[in-house]
């Protein structure tokens, strides 16, 4: 391919792009990343800029799948001293292979399958590291939605092929334990009835974790406007097993109330007694 140059507009004419092997697209692309409206009166200005411009352009480069660009930057001691960045991209990286690894505990079934629907990278793909990311993400939550509490991602290990563009990617997760709920507790010293407070609980003890139960749980609390703080989270330690085989953990509520009496001012008028207050006192009941 011929060389190609790419000058920026007239009112930002100040970093100059050019390619041996880029097409004409994704020049056009690199220009409206890389386009800024700083000038440069000196070479040294001019190398400055030209440098950041070569930084920036890894960066979009890799966040588009390109990994293994080679670019270099030099500067044009014209009067004004233009920034000069050559880019040439390498291959677009693709999946050559995605696997899942969730350890050696065997998970339920239910969230083999979860996470069989939540995958939606295959190979053949463009490796976007948005989307990894974004996939990522959504198999913790996958199962965190089905009982494993403490799902967390461990390091990713991304063994790529430069030459062929080609990239191996293994999703290692650590589901821990198989959560299912128990006990629930408040906070000692809480005012409110035990019976009112037992009666805001939506789920039954021993059903399966999710953030939604725990969510649910803390917006009832909210509603009931007796509390300026409710936090919901499970014990640390299991208190039990489950049939199963899933850890019972207790549900820890620690609540802040409100004041229970609200004191209201308020005026009146009589125009035969003339102008008057008229306070009013507000019990919260629970």
């Amino acid at each position: 391919m011929a060389t190609a140059l790419v000058g920026l507009p007239t009112a930002a004419q100040d970093v100059r792009v050019t390619s041996d092997t880029a097409d004409a697209e994704l020049l056009k692309k690199l220009q409206s990343e890389l386009r800024t409206d700083a000038s440069t009166a000196t070479v040294f200005e001019a190398r400055r800029q030209a440098r950041r411009a070569a930084e920036k352009a890894e960066n979009y480069l890799n966040s588009i799948g390109y990994f293994a660009p080679d670019i270099a930057y030099s500067v044009d001691p014209s009067d004004p001293p233009i920034a000069l960045v050559r880019i040439e991209p390498g291959p677009q990286f693709q999946f050559l292979s995605i696997q899942i690894d969730t350890g050696p505990t065997p998970l339920a079934d239910t969230a083999q399958e979860a996470l069989a629907t939540v995958q939606t990278l295959t190979a053949g793909d463009i490796v976007l590291p948005a989307e990894i990311i974004a996939e990522e993400a959504g198999l913790i939550a996958a199962l965190r939605a089905l009982g494993y509490a403490e799902a967390e991602a461990m390091t990713r290990e991304v063994l790529g092929d430069r030459d062929g563009g080609l990239i191996d990617l293994p999703y290692r997760l650590d589901p821990g334990p198989r959560i299912r709920l128990g006990d629930v507790g408040f906070s000692e010293g809480t005012r409110t009835r035990r019976q009112y407070l037992d009666r805001l609980v939506p789920f039954e003890r021993e059903a399966l974790y999710s953030p939604q139960a725990l969510a649910a749980l803390t917006r009832r609390l909210y509603a009931t406007r007796l509390y300026r703080l409710a936090n919901v989270q499970i014990a640390p330690a299991a208190s039990d097993t489950s049939e199963d085989g899933a850890e019972i953990r207790d549900v820890l509520v620690q609540l802040e109330e409100q004041n229970r009496y609200t004191l209201t001012p308020g005026t009146s008028f009589s125009t035969s007694a003339g102008p008057g207050l008229t306070p009013s006192l507000t019990r919260r009941r629970a």
